[in-house]
């Protein structure tokens, strides 16, 4: 089966997945690139992944949407990703099963201030439009299928999916041991941005600043000097990853990771990467990625904006470290198991054979299963379902 996928770059969150079907499908993968890889992603130590042998790079031809043209007549599958919509319609128009990979769509939260007319909108190009067409909905953030349903967009077409960076390799034991041995860490690392909300953090360290704990911040962005400074008087170490690999070594010697980001935060790898690194973490419901958390199995999650509900939830953990030893053994597990690049390029590949030869999802859950909605007073229950 050969399947072109198209995306404004090689982005390391789902170039695991890349990699796998490329290998899968016995070099007959391509990536279409519509645009150089980000320089902003160079400076935080990425390389330039577009330069990978399944990636066609459309932004070099003097013509990109003709050669576009050339690969999806070549294809079996296509994927679009996030790319100008000009490649999205080329792939409709061709009649082949389209694959769109979708964050959700309404990014402030507020389901009830939704105007008619965006909802309006949203009908005519995602269910009107749509209706007819092999084109199936793969759901990426934990608010994917729950915001297209308001229209009854992809109905029966919508899959559950998500985002895959690289998985590192965990000595579970050995992360223990290193916990154990000096006082707990709790960490926040991510963008300094008002999608990432820093300050709630500092609220935490307010409330937690007489325990005997380390505070790390770490990342950089518009925020940072601002956070740093209204820090000052807070026992807050900042740090700023010159790497992935740097900030996955910081991981490794946290105890507690708190992710405090808003419904605008459309994914949130970091969260991959802290569970891969045995981390037990407290994540708001809002996060796209909240939705790899199992409460309590695999993580905790507290009702976004609640800083009590978040600080009970932290002060728990510390409270129990070998509960939350547990927790970040069993996050980890879940993503070295079932929620990576490679799981996903597999399922992938099967879900694809299944619409091609006419019939539905062959998983009942997990990536590539029906897609669950999932609604945001869902996952603020079940933040609260937890007994402390």
């Amino acid at each position: 089966m050969k399947i072109t996928m198209f995306g404004n770059f090689a982005d390391p969150q789902i170039l695991p997945f890349c990699e796998k079907l490329d290998e899968l499908t016995g070099k007959q993968f391509v990536l279409a690139a519509t645009e150089p890889f980000p320089s902003d992603l160079l400076e935080d130590g990425y390389p330039d992944t577009n330069g990978a042998s399944f990636v066609k790079r459309l932004y070099e031809s003097k013509d990109a949407l003709a050669e576009a043209g050339s690969l999806i007549r070549e294809s079996d599958v296509l994927i679009y990703a996030h790319c100008p919509k000009e490649y999205f319609d080329l792939c409709v128009r061709s009649g082949k099963p389209v694959f769109r990979f979708s964050q959700h769509l309404y990014r402030d939260g507020n389901l009830k201030a939704i105007s008619l007319k965006q909802k309006g909108s949203n009908y005519l190009r995602h269910t009107m439009a749509m209706k007819n067409k092999p084109v199936y909905l793969m759901c990426i953030s934990t608010y994917t299928a729950m915001d297209y349903s308001l229209t009854n967009s992809y109905e029966g077409k919508r899959f559950e999916f998500g985002a895959f960076p690289e998985v590192f390799s965990a000595n579970a034991e050995a992360l223990r041991q290193a916990r154990r041995s000096e006082p707990p860490m709790i960490l926040w690392a991510n963008e300094f941005s008002d999608i990432t909300h820093p300050e709630v953090f500092l609220d935490l360290v307010k409330n937690l600043k007489d325990r005997r704990v380390r505070f790390v911040m770490a990342g950089k962005g518009p925020r940072y000097e601002e956070i740093q400074a209204r820090a000052a008087d807070l026992p807050i170490e900042f740090v700023t990853p010159e790497s992935p690999q740097n900030l996955q070594e910081l991981l490794k010697q946290a105890s507690v990771f708190v992710m405090t980001s808003d419904y605008r935060e459309g994914w949130g790898n970091i969260l991959n990467r802290a569970m891969n690194a045995c981390l037990a973490c407290v994540v708001s419901t809002a996060v796209g990625s909240a939705k790899l958390i199992d409460m309590p199995g695999t993580g905790l999650l507290y009702e976004t904006g609640n800083t009590e509900d978040l600080t009970r939830k932290v002060s728990w953990l510390l409270d129990h470290p070998e509960e939350a030893e547990a927790i970040g053994a069993s996050a980890e597990e879940s993503i070295r198991e079932n929620y990576n690049g490679e799981e996903a390029a597999k399922r992938f590949l099967k879900l694809a054979e299944a619409i091609k030869a006419g019939k539905g999802s062959p998983f009942e859950t997990g990536l590539c299963a029906p897609a669950q909605v999932i609604r945001q007073e869902d996952l603020i229950q079940k933040a609260h379902s937890f007994d402390l």
